[in-house]
C-alpha cells in the first residue's frame, strides 16, 4: 500500500473569516473560559478591542468591566491607562447612566492619585466631574490640566482643553473670565 502525500495551503482563520465572524469566535471562546472560571486577562482585553473596534461600545465596555474584575480577583491593579480608557468609555458612551458616571469618577480620581500630573487622567477627571455635575471640581481640574498642557507645549491639547473648560462655565487661564 502506497501513501498519496499531496501539499495543500492552510489559510489562517482569521485572515480568512470575516470580523463578525472572528468577534463571535472571540465572544465564544471567553464566554467559555469565564464559565470554566479560566477568564484571562488577555482574553477581555482582546474582546474589548474586538467590540470596540466593532462599535459596539456597551459590550466593550462590559468586556473592560470584566477585565477589570479579574484584575481584582488576581489582587493586580489595572494600570493607569486602562482604568483611564474604560472611564473615558463611560463618561462619553454612557453619560446619562450615574452608576457609570459614578464609576468613572472613581477610576478616573484615583488614576489622579496615583499620578498626580498624568495629562490625560486630569483631562479625564475634569470630564468626569462635569458629567456628574461637579462643575467647579471639573474647572479645577480642567485648570491643572491646561497648566500641564502648556507646560508640555502640547498647544493643540491645551486648546481642546480650554474648549471644555468654556463648555464647563470656567475662565480659560488667559485673564479673561
Amino acid at each position: 500500500m502506497s501513501i498519496l502525500v499531496v501539499p495543500f495551503v492552510i489559510l489562517e482563520r482569521s485572515v480568512a473569516e470575516s470580523p463578525t465572524a472572528r468577534l463571535a469566535r472571540v465572544e465564544a471562546a471567553t464566554g467559555r473560559l469565564a464559565w470554566l472560571g479560566r477568564d484571562t486577562q488577555a482574553g477581555w482585553l482582546n474582546l474589548a478591542n474586538q467590540y470596540e473596534s466593532a462599535g459596539r461600545m456597551p459590550a466593550a465596555i462590559r468586556a473592560y468591566r470584566s477585565l477589570m474584575d479579574t484584575l481584582r480577583r488576581a489582587g493586580q491593579l489595572p494600570s493607569t491607562e486602562l482604568a483611564n480608557h474604560l472611564a473615558q468609555l463611560l463618561v462619553t458612551y454612557q453619560r446619562s447612566d450615574p452608576h457609570s458616571v459614578a464609576e468613572a469618577l472613581r477610576l478616573a480620581s484615583w488614576t489622579v492619585r496615583v499620578d498626580p500630573n498624568d495629562l490625560a487622567s486630569l483631562e479625564i477627571l475634569a470630564e468626569a466631574n462635569a458629567a456628574a455635575g461637579r462643575l467647579d471640581e471639573a474647572r479645577e481640574v480642567g485648570a491643572r490640566a491646561l497648566e500641564r498642557a502648556r507646560a508640555a507645549g502640547a498647544l493643540d491639547r491645551a486648546a481642546a482643553i480650554e474648549t471644555r473648560l468654556q463648555r464647563y462655565g470656567a475662565p480659560t487661564g488667559d485673564g479673561s473670565s
